[in-house]
């Protein structure tokens, strides 16, 4: 009986899959800085949907902290200016995770 392919391998064969491969643990980087800046009380509440065109769009746990979020987007700006893993970011935009797009 052959043994199964394990996944890296297949993964490695596929230009799209190592791109969105790639793309995944840019993102895994971005929350790991985001969390490192942000205040221990908004950190768990906040991840990185993607970061295009100088806007880092964040997902917020709930509307609640979303509204908590946009109100500290100024100090989040300042926070972001200060950390080389987000270069050109310039401005911020609140999602709710799994809310439907507006």
């Amino acid at each position: 009986m052959k043994s199964p392919t394990r996944i890296g391998v297949i993964a490695g064969q596929s230009e799209a899959l190592r791109r969105l491969t790639a793309q995944a643990g840019e993102l895994k980087r971005l929350n790991e800085r985001l969390k490192a800046l942000l205040p221990p009380t908004l950190a768990p509440h906040a991840e990185v949907a993607v970061v295009r065109d100088e806007t880092l769009v964040l997902l917020a746990s709930s509307a609640a902290w979303a509204a908590r979020l946009r109100y500290s987007v100024p100090d989040i700006l300042r926070l972001l200016a200060t950390d080389e893993g987000f270069p050109g970011v310039r401005n911020i935009r609140i999602r709710v995770a799994g809310a439907p797009p507006i």
